[in-house]
């Protein structure tokens, strides 16, 4: 399971709650307990148990917001890479996790990278929008938000998007990686001037002096 995907799986394992035992059916009981399984499995690596555990949930508590969108998440990470036939799989879950709780911000972000693996990249725009939206202060959506505005060859925006993400997590040494590596493959390609490129860069390259400076 990749740095995401754990982070996913944390973040539902710290906030699912239901009621208690005195106020709670057996059936929510049930799903809750569920849940905590399939979080176990899906954070040790194992997404097929997790899976099964999820569909259990759902079968105990169809309207339940946290194992649709983890629903969603086990199916990118069953596959070995993302692409179209893969968003169209796992689109579904945030979809429906979304219509039972449209403030359910990191299922928005995940929905637009479904969507974004799809091609259909105004689409994920306005899901990587809409999670900015509900926490401005949400870097991985900036991010994806980037790479999206990238694919778009809305170059200027991309920069703006990349320079937020790093902002909020500047010693986030992937994220700059990817962005050179970018940079360093598509440029021709993908953005029209070489100031953006150069702006971009300028910036990495500070943002990385920052990080040696706070360390030491």
């Amino acid at each position: 399971m990749n740095r995401k995907q754990r982070r996913a799986t944390a973040k539902v394992g710290q906030t699912s709650s239901y009621p208690g035992a005195t106020a709670a059916t057996a059936a929510t009981l049930g799903a809750a307990e569920l849940l905590r399984a399939g979080l176990e499995h899906h954070q040790a690596g194992r997404l097929a148990e997790a899976e099964t555990y999820y569909l259990r949930v759902l079968a105990a508590d169809p309207r339940h917001a946290d194992a649709l969108y983890l629903l969603g998440v086990v199916a990118h990470g069953l596959t070995d890479q993302i692409d179209r036939e893969v968003g169209s799989a796992h689109l579904p879950c945030y979809d429906r996790a979304l219509a039972l709780k449209p403030d359910y911000v990191e299922a928005w972000n995940n929905r637009g990278c479904a969507l974004q693996a799809m091609k259909r990249l105004d689409q994920a725009l306005a899901s990587f929008d809409q999670a900015l939206a509900l926490k401005p202060d949400y870097a991985e959506a900036f991010f994806n938000r980037g790479v999206t505005l990238r694919q778009l060859k809305r170059s200027e925006a991309a920069l703006a998007s990349f320079e937020n993400a790093l902002a909020l997590q500047p010693d986030h040494a992937p994220w700059r990686r990817e962005i050179m590596s970018q940079i360093a493959v598509n440029k021709h390609r993908l953005y029209r001037d070489s100031t953006c490129i150069s702006a971009l860069a300028e910036f990495l390259d500070r943002a990385a002096r920052t990080q040696g400076t706070e360390g030491s």
